[in-house]
């Protein structure tokens, strides 16, 4: 299989990600120049934004500006 598109391969540290290799879901990671400098792994309906666009979002729905 010929691929055009570049790919490089990142290695995360497994103390960062408890059982990575059997793990399923999301992951948030910090990196600099390919080196996975510190991250975690995301429950189950949590995400991830700004405080900027969550204030934003809150706004738009009509939301209280408290927090």
């Amino acid at each position: 299989m010929f691929i055009k598109e570049k790919m490089v391969a990142i290695y995360v540290p497994e103390r960062l990600i408890p059982s990575i290799c059997s793990f399923k879901g999301d992951i948030l990671l910090s990196i600099n120049q390919l080196t996975v400098e510190g991250g975690f792994s995301l429950k189950k309906g949590e995400f991830v934004t700004s405080v900027d666009q969550y204030e934003r979002m809150r706004t738009m729905v009509g939301l209280r500006d408290e927090i």
